[in-house]
């Protein structure tokens, strides 16, 4: 029986790891730049300015929800490292099923948060009496 191998990130050089690990997250931020890029030129295309300015005052609710999101994920995910790293696989299970609940409890939460309050969010955003019909869709 083999045993489990060792961890790379306590023994590899930096800069073996920055190549295996930096560079999927470098092209992974490019793709989505790029995906953002080529939104705006189709909503320009077939909105026009004013669907262009209603997702550029929508877009704090993405980023909110982002952050919320990675807040949860990084933090269980690093806790879930810390208790494998401890040999407590039991402890471990639990901090992974209490971060899926907690993202979807946060999810709903902001949902309904973003469904009720929708109107006065957009308006402390930025949106204006053109933007607001296109923002509000």
């Amino acid at each position: 029986m083999s045993s489990m191998p060792e961890n790379q990130l306590g023994y590899e050089k930096i800069a073996v790891l920055l190549r295996k690990f930096a560079f999927p997250s470098i092209i992974s931020t490019l793709v989505s730049s790029l995906y953002n890029i080529v939104d705006q030129v189709f909503i320009g295309q077939g909105v026009g300015y004013l669907g262009n300015a209603a997702t550029n005052v929508s877009y704090p609710f993405s980023t909110i929800c982002l952050a919320i999101a990675l807040l949860v994920g990084i933090g269980s995910a690093s806790r879930f490292s810390l208790y494998l790293g401890r040999k407590k696989p039991e402890e471990a299970a639990k901090v992974a099923g209490n971060g899926i609940v907690l993202m979807v409890a946060a999810g709903l939460l902001y949902s309904a948060i973003g469904e009720c309050l929708l109107e006065p969010l957009l308006w402390l955003f930025g949106a204006t009496s053109d933007v607001f019909p296109y923002a509000c869709q």
